[in-house]
């Protein structure tokens, strides 16, 4: 097989440019012109490896010209290997590849696992045996949530319904139909007793149980997130500073800590959040250890169940979060370093509201009918 010289294509024969001629021991056998679809080309070279040696056929000239062009095709053939870029031979037959000729196997396709596990919202039940004043007691605490959530307004300070006077009863009935959500954080400290928080089915509906003496306070907040984690009552420290002689296998993290220094003495309320993205920033073992024990662990752990899990923990620098993003397979994909009072993940959108303020509606008239 050999490709035209396109000069020789255009003045010799009507070839279009893009020829393919098919050549046996230099002789000419037979020529693809032009582009084709595919099986018409692999029907066409089959074709050509079963075709005899002929002449190479010639443009028509004059009269004048055909003494000229019969010595020219003398030389052609004579020569044709030094006007044709000869290719490699092709010695592997040409077959075409169509359904049904293929030799079957018990192979099957292997590609990565689907994701699984992903929360959605569910109805909230009712035990069988439910006692009616209890009942009535918590539909009396739904109306109050409802009342707070109705004129809630994202970005204003929560607004909490303490549960401390109802009976068992009455809390066993909201643990029922309230549920648990996709978030849960435990806030601990040197200098308090910390706290479990625990958002309910219904976005921006929070459980809080604040160990604060003897008694735990347990109350109901309204808010896109609860107070107790953006406002954590023990003082962050200063970052410490880096020592004078790093491991070897430290690169990147001397920058990376430059960079989140800076960014949290300069961040205010109101910022928008600063974010170094670590999965994007090439580092050794010797800068993950070195970046944790700089940042170090603070007073809040967070984990946002949903499509997968989203881990967020504060850090011993003030608004400084570690935020990890995990797979349904529980593989990492995402982390990061967010500057910021609390990272938007753990916040309930304005969307949310909306949808939970509808559905809590729908909840208490139920209740009503039962």
């Amino acid at each position: 097989m050999a490709v035209v010289l396109p000069e020789l294509a255009r003045r010799v024969w009507r070839w279009p440019w893009s020829t393919l001629l098919w050549l046996h021991a230099g002789a000419y056998v037979t020529r693809l012109s032009s582009m084709t679809d595919w099986n018409d080309y692999v029907a066409n070279v089959a074709h050509a490896l079963g075709q005899p040696t002929t002449r190479t056929p010639w443009r028509r000239h004059s009269r004048p010209h055909r003494r000229r062009f019969a010595r020219l095709s003398r030389i052609v053939d004579q020569s044709l290997g030094s006007l044709i870029v000869s290719m490699s031979p092709f010695p592997i037959p040409v077959a075409p590849f169509r359904p049904g000729n293929q030799a079957e196997s018990d192979a099957v396709p292997d590609y990565l696992p689907m994701p699984q596990g992903m929360r959605i919202y569910v109805a909230p039940t009712l035990r069988e045996r439910c006692d009616a004043r209890a009942l009535g007691s918590a539909r009396g605490v739904l109306r109050s949530v409802l009342g707070v959530l109705a004129a809630y307004e994202p970005g204003t300070p929560s607004e909490a319904i303490d549960l401390t006077p109802y009976d068992r009863a009455t809390l066993r009935v909201l643990n029922d139909v309230l549920g648990e959500g996709e978030v849960s954080a435990r806030v601990d400290g040197a200098q308090r007793s910390g706290g479990l928080i625990q958002e309910t089915v219904f976005a921006g509906l929070w459980r809080v149980v604040e160990r604060n003496g003897a008694r735990p306070v347990d109350r109901l907040e309204i808010s896109a997130a609860p107070a107790m984690l953006a406002q954590p009552k023990d003082p962050a420290q200063p970052m410490m500073p880096l020592p004078d002689m790093l491991p070897l296998d430290v690169m990147n993290a001397p920058l990376i800590l430059s960079e989140v220094r800076d960014s949290a003495a300069r961040w205010r309320a109101g910022h928008a959040p600063h974010i170094v993205n670590l999965t994007l920033l090439p580092l050794s073992p010797g800068d993950q250890q070195l970046i944790d024990a700089v940042l170090g662990e603070g007073a809040v752990q967070i984990l946002s169940r949903g499509y997968g899990n989203c881990r967020v923990g504060s850090t011993a620098i003030a608004n400084c979060w570690r935020v990890a993003y995990f797979n349904s397979q529980d593989m990492l994909i995402l982390n990061t370093i967010e500057i910021t009072d609390l990272p938007e993940v753990v916040r309930a959108a304005p969307e949310d509201l909306a949808d939970s303020r509808e559905r809590l509606t729908q909840l208490i008239d139920w209740m009503g009918e039962a």
